[in-house]
């Protein structure tokens, strides 16, 4: 028998196996021929068609217009669907495109060339040089949007012998479409992979062994209905470009069925001669014998109740078989008795445990609840800290595109908190609710439907397409508005402790059914959210009623103006004084806007340092306002109010700001201060003039300590255009305060300079008031351009260029007869070589007191300092003169300027006003008193 069936291997591996790989081989070759034959034809048939195309009139008018004009639409339309091409372009020998399109032929609109097509175009390309009226290139050309079939082939004459000059380009997008056009006829499915494949077939067989150039094949049944074969094509410079799967059907079951009936003819013969000699030999020894006793068994199975055992005669081999069964049967009875009870015992548990088992998973899912909520409300103390938790949360949770959340105040209105979107888009969702953006207000009367939220019914929307005229009415006030592809909508209150606090509306772009299930998670979280913003809401009105400012540690305003209040009392109870300082970071609206809110932060909080160890432990330093601070100094009089703000205020300029860029920019504050009882006599009273003082501490450029308004109200008739003019100066002081202070440093020294030329006194005056009112014409200039912290662009410097021609003009106005002040303030940015403006006026041709301004304007704006930059040092400033000496300044002027400043005569630069007892003195001039000198 041993041999027998070593025999039917042999039989097996050397005849039906060889049978069935060959005709599996065979079969796969012939479709895959197929496969590749149809791609190929469909090169072939789009290379026919542009052969009868490219000597067309219709060719020969695109290659006329060179590109001069569009071609006609139709034209186009119409060359694409008579060569059923996806591209077309006509390229000239230079490889520049005359014309060049896509086509939709669904749409029949032509768009622009594909990506990558016209770096493929190079003069020296094969799909450009044709050196006959014959000659063609075709094949696969792989671009970033897909493998093109692509054909190209010379323009020629009508003749059909003479080249025009021209190639046309065609091609066909070899992709899904396609690919399902190309397997209708073969009953091939075809599959375009990428390159390399995800999966490539852990067999494959060379191209060489299927007689083709460009391709392998690997047979991967599939299932027991189709064969998986892999085809690569290379495009036409080499390269590999496709990678196909063709599935192909079951192979030919003839060649299957003869080989298999080989095999099953010879292991029946074999089988049926053993089991003839066989049987002939058992029969009279075995069989019969055997047969009765398995009629016994069946007979003793066939009982009902406790089995019998079967009879035994003599001792023999089956009588001894007969003993073994019965035997059997009595242990199988036992088992199967116990098993019964086991499995009894099994179903119960198995009952039970299911039972445990949807406990389990409705805790799980009560306990992933509870832990987000419990992570949103430990986070949720700040309500920016609670949505940005809830942001990642939300959208998920709810299963939406897009979130909004408002908050509910006591007057019944809705606040516009955060609008929530996965593609990171502002949300529309505020759209829907007429409101502009997500921060708006929306009134919850005016829409029922909020209303009806509001008191508990939350509303969920499956889709708003399919909504009924009376919802949409209830929702939108009419039909929908256009959503731009949102479709469904929930909109669920937040409720805590049973009280509304605000709502959540989501949005989803594809419509969603919200079953019961979906439903109570999206309220239970909802109840969460609820609970975080009312844990924010009132953190956040317990940190309004707080006392110290989160970001300096100082006292706030309320506890600031609370101790001012006792101070007050206490003074007036002993009859003592104090003095109250309040001071303001200058500029620092530019620090935000140059280098970001963290680095102004960094600011606010080194001057909070400043002023703290600067001061007494008796005195009290809080944080008034965003960049103002306030200084309550028990015991302290006016005048060394005035001192104790001047070291602030130098303690504060030792310590400039670094920038990002390594640039130190100084820090400068102004004050302002106010002392009881002689300012004011409560609370109210001393704030108001310890603002106003800070008030003229601004105007005069700021860096600067004030303790007393100075009187400029004395006005003459005879300076009534002079004080017009001030009021000019004062405006272009409101928008730059640092102008002020910047027009009194050019006086001072420009009549140092003028004094040292010996000039008379009228010029003098005349000259004084033109440095005063040099940069009136900045009225004129924009606030934007004239703050502006950064480098001008061309068209704004232009625009500052025109700041001393319009403030000539006013001069001339308001001052007709002084026409020798117009000049100076027009001429003061003209240059010594002529480069100046604005009439490019050079040497002496300048008026002197011209010449004289722009030396003064020049160093006051060198050694001041400035919002980006730090002041010069003399000697610094002293070298840029010097070096402009015969191209910007008279060289005479800045040789006695520099005399000035050696002798003293000039004024040093200035860190701000210098304290008095009353007020601050120095850079006191305005153009009322200079009129009376005039």
């Amino acid at each position: 028998m041993v041999v027998t069936m070593v025999a039917i291997l042999l039989v097996s591996r050397l005849i039906v196996i060889p049978d069935l790989q060959s005709a599996a081989q065979s079969e796969a070759r012939q479709e895959m021929l197929r496969a590749y034959n149809s791609v190929e034809q469909c090169v072939a048939d789009l290379s026919s068609r542009s052969l009868a195309y490219h000597s067309s009139n219709d060719i020969a008018a695109l290659v006329a217009a060179d590109g001069s004009s569009s071609a006609d639409p139709r034209l186009e339309a119409s060359f694409f669907l008579l060569v059923r091409a996806d591209v077309a372009a006509l390229v000239d020998d230079d490889a520049g495109i005359v014309w060049g399109a896509s086509f939709d032929a669904s749409t029949k609109k032509t768009g622009s060339l594909p990506v990558g097509l016209a770096g493929q175009l190079s003069a020296r390309s094969l799909l450009v040089k044709h050196k006959t009226a014959s000659s063609d290139v075709s094949g696969i050309l792989a671009l970033p949007g897909g493998p093109l079939l692509i054909d190209s082939r010379p323009i020629v004459s009508k003749d059909g012998r003479s080249l025009s000059g021209a190639t046309l380009i065609t091609g066909r997008w070899l992709n899904d479409s396609l690919l399902a056009e190309l397997a209708g006829p073969t009953l091939l499915g075809l599959e375009l992979l990428q390159i390399p494949p995800d999966d490539p077939p852990a067999e494959a067989e060379t191209a060489s062994s299927l007689a083709l150039r460009d391709h392998f094949v690997s047979l991967t049944p599939s299932g027991s209905d189709s064969v998986y074969g892999y085809l690569s094509m290379d495009d036409i410079f080499g390269a590999t470009a496709v990678f196909l799967r063709v599935i192909m059907p079951p192979l030919d079951a003839g060649g299957i069925t003869s080989a298999w009936w080989h095999f099953a003819l010879g292991l029946m013969g074999v089988i049926l001669v053993l089991a003839g000699v066989v049987a002939i030999a058992l029969e009279g020894s075995l069989f019969r014998r055997l047969a009765g006793l398995t009629g016994e068994v069946r007979r003793a199975r066939l009982n009902t109740g406790k089995f019998v055992p079967l009879p035994m005669h003599g001792k023999d081999e089956l009588s001894e078989l007969a003993r073994a069964i019965n035997g059997s049967f009595l242990c199988v009875d036992r088992i199967r008795s116990e098993q019964e009870k086991q499995a009894g015992s099994l179903v119960s548990t198995l009952r039970e445990l299911e039972g445990r088992h949807r406990d389990l998973e409705k805790a799980h899912f009560d306990l992933q609840q509870l832990q987000q909520a419990s992570v949103s409300l430990g986070g949720s103390l700040e309500i920016r800290d609670a949505l940005a938790q809830l942001e990642a949360a939300a959208l998920d949770i709810f299963q939406a595109d897009e979130l909004w959340l408002l908050r509910l105040h006591e007057d019944h209105r809705l606040e516009g908190l955060r609008a929530f979107s996965r593609r990171g888009n502002p949300s529309r969702l505020p759209r829907l609710f007429g409101c502009q953006d997500e921060q708006a207000w929306l009134p919850v009367k005016i829409n029922r439907l909020l209303r009806t939220v509001l008191d508990g019914n939350p509303r969920f929307v499956d889709s708003v397409q399919r909504m009924e005229p009376s919802e949409q009415q209830q929702l939108f006030g009419g039909p929908p508005p256009e959503l731009g592809g949102l479709r469904s909508l929930a909109v669920v209150p937040l409720l805590a402790e049973s009280q509304p606090v605000g709502v959540a509306i989501s949005a989803s772009l594809s419509a969603i059914e919200f079953n019961e299930s979906r439903k109570s998670t999206i309220l239970l979280f909802a109840s969460q959210v609820a609970q975080a913003l009312k844990n924010a809401l009132l953190y956040e009105e317990i940190k309004v009623l707080g006392e110290i400012d989160s970001l300096t540690g100082l006292y706030n305003r309320r506890k600031s103006l609370e101790q001012l209040e006792v101070e007050v009392e206490r003074a007036s109870r002993y009859q003592g004084t104090f003095s109250v300082l309040v001071a303001d970071i200058d500029n620092f609206k530019l620090f935000n806007d140059t280098y970001g809110h963290p680095a102004g932060d960094v600011i606010i909080k080194r001057v909070a340092g400043v002023l703290q160890h600067g001061t007494r432990s008796s005195d009290l330093v809080g944080r008034y306002g965003g960049d103002e601070f306030i200084l309550i100094l028990p015991e302290t009089y006016r005048s060394m109010a005035g001192v104790t703000a001047d070291h602030l205020r130098a303690a504060l300029g030792a310590l400039p700001y670094v920038a990002p860029n390594g640039a130190c920019i100084p820090l400068r504050m102004s004050f302002g201060a106010a002392s009881f009882p002689y300012d004011g006599l409560d609370a109210a009273s001393l704030i108001a003039v310890a603002d106003a003082n800070l008030y003229e501490s601004k105007r005069w450029g700021g860096d600067t300590v004030t303790v007393e308004r100075e009187n400029f109200s004395n006005e003459t008739p005879g300076s009534r255009g002079f004080t017009t003019l001030d009021a000019l100066v004062s405006a272009v002081d409101n928008k730059d305060h640092y102008t002020r202070r910047h027009s009194a440093q050019v006086a001072q020294h420009a009549l140092a300079l003028a004094r040292s030329l010996r000039l008379d006194e009228e010029t003098q005056a005349t000259l004084e008031v033109a440095a005063l009112l040099h940069d009136v014409g900045k009225i004129a200039i924009p606030d934007r351009i004239l703050r502006k912290p950064g480098t001008l662009t061309p068209e704004e410097s232009e625009a500052v260029k025109h700041h001393s021609l319009m403030g000539g003009m006013m001069i001339s106005q308001h001052l007709p007869a002084r026409e020798e002040l117009a000049l100076a303030v027009t001429s003061h940015h003209e240059r010594w070589d002529g480069t100046g403006y604005p009439s490019g006026l050079q040497h002496s041709g300048i008026p002197l007191l011209a010449r004289i301004l722009s030396v003064a304007d020049v160093y006051s704006a060198m050694t001041t300092d400035r919002p980006y930059r730090a002041a010069l040092s003399v000697e610094e400033a002293v070298s840029e003169l010097k070096t402009g000496m015969g191209t910007q300044f008279d060289p005479q002027l800045v040789i006695a300027f520099v005399g000035c400043l050696a002798r003293g005569l000039a004024v040093a630069p200035t860190k701000g006003r210098p304290v008095g007892d009353t007020q601050l003195q120095g850079g006191g001039l305005s153009v009322d008193s200079a009129a009376a000198q005039f």
